[in-house]
């Protein structure tokens, strides 16, 4: 294994901790797996930083200004909604919808080509072919209702803006506020540094890092 600067390891010490605050924040963790090691003066220290983020993060949105452009993106609750919404058994009603956020958050398809005849046309054999991005499996859960459906991605405002309701989100749904809040779930492995999607990935906390699944079993 390569050796670790002192800067680069305070840096992704730095990296865990705001990841711990983030899963903290928003109810992934406890705190106390992680502060058992500490003093009880740590501690205090600890759980102060941590209601000060969170404080922080559930703070109202301010209001731009004319000149500032505004990036509307779903909160963490919307998206935890989307994420049991995708866990659900695919059905003829449901399928295109779980489909769309599938390819906007999963692979991050973009959105323009999504709405594209041709995306429909170029499916074959389980693949949405020769995409900007190349060949895009699709998961079996949703083959037999693609083959069936002839109208491809069309009509998918029609489909979120029933789901949006159906699910309370606090914020219109729309491929290119899914895109934007796709970033709110991609993190990065400490160590192998390669991005991955919170929803479809599992994290472990080995040598005081958040590493990555791979990364775990190297160590």
């Amino acid at each position: 294994m390569e050796k670790t600067s002192v800067s680069t390891l305070a840096s992704k010490q730095s990296n865990c901790r705001q990841f711990i605050f983030f899963l903290y924040c928003y109810g992934y963790i406890g705190d106390s797996r992680f502060i058992a090691h500490l003093s009880e003066n740590d501690v205090m220290k600890f759980k102060e930083e941590m209601e000060t983020r969170k404080k922080h993060l559930e703070a109202p949105e301010k209001v731009l200004k004319k000149d500032e452009v505004s990036v509307v993106t779903l909160n963490f609750e919307d998206l935890s909604k989307l994420q049991v919404f995708m866990e659900l058994e695919t059905n003829e009603k449901n399928y295109k919808s779980q489909l769309t956020i599938y390819m906007i958050l999963w692979i991050d398809f973009p959105v323009r080509e999504l709405k594209e005849k041709e995306i429909k046309q170029n499916y074959t054999e389980g693949y949405f072919k020769n995409t900007s991005i190349g060949n895009i499996e699709v998961p079996y859960r949703y083959r037999e209702y693609i083959e069936k459906d002839k109208t491809g991605f069309s009509g998918i405002k029609f489909y979120f803006d029933k789901l949006a309701e159906n699910l309370s989100l606090s914020k219109p749904l729309t491929p290119q506020i899914l895109q934007q809040s796709r970033k709110k779930l991609m993190t990065s492995c400490l160590h192998c540094e390669k991005q991955y999607l919170l929803f479809d990935s599992r994290f472990f906390y080995v040598n005081n890092m958040i590493v990555c699944e791979k990364c775990a079993e190297e160590f």
